[in-house]
């Protein structure tokens, strides 16, 4: 479980946690190919999928990472160019787990394992992140000092 990871971070490392960036698997009961699944984060406890406990503190809201407009919005632009909107769902979320107190997001593959293993997909997540955070080729910042192009 990675509840708290933000906090343990910044207590073992003395570097704090401006905002929490999650990479993931994506398990959905209904099994929709979900690639480019974008999350803002509220704790809880929520149902299980799939055997796997979600973890978070019921009631708390984890605060919206600023990033999500763009990231999603170039996320959508970057996987229609490469035709995987008609093979996947690009979608947000506004409910899900996680137990941080530093500002989230998730950026998920889904539902299943074929879909977990589908690299046109991962390489939409690098993509995207490349971008939206000032490291991509189309940039003349080479160096990212940990702020992005916002």
């Amino acid at each position: 479980m990675a509840d708290g990871i933000d906090k343990e971070h910044e207590e073992s490392t003395g570097f704090p946690v401006d905002e929490v960036l999650v990479l993931s698997k994506h398990a959905s009961a209904s099994e929709v190919p979900h690639s480019l699944y974008m999350q803002l984060e509220f704790q809880g406890k929520l149902r299980t999928v799939r055997g796997l406990d979600p973890g978070g503190n019921k009631g708390k809201a984890v605060p919206p990472s600023t990033r999500f407009g763009d990231m999603f919005r170039t996320m959508r632009k970057i996987a229609i160019e490469a035709n995987l909107d008609k093979e996947y769902d690009i979608t947000l979320e506004a409910t899900t787990r996680s137990a941080l107190d530093s500002p989230t997001l998730y950026l998920e593959i889904g539902s299943d394992e074929e879909r977990w293993a589908d690299s046109r997909a991962a390489r939409v997540w690098a993509q995207t992140i490349s971008v939206c955070l000032g490291m991509s080729e189309d940039t003349q910042q080479k160096e990212w000092l940990g702020e992005g192009m916002s």
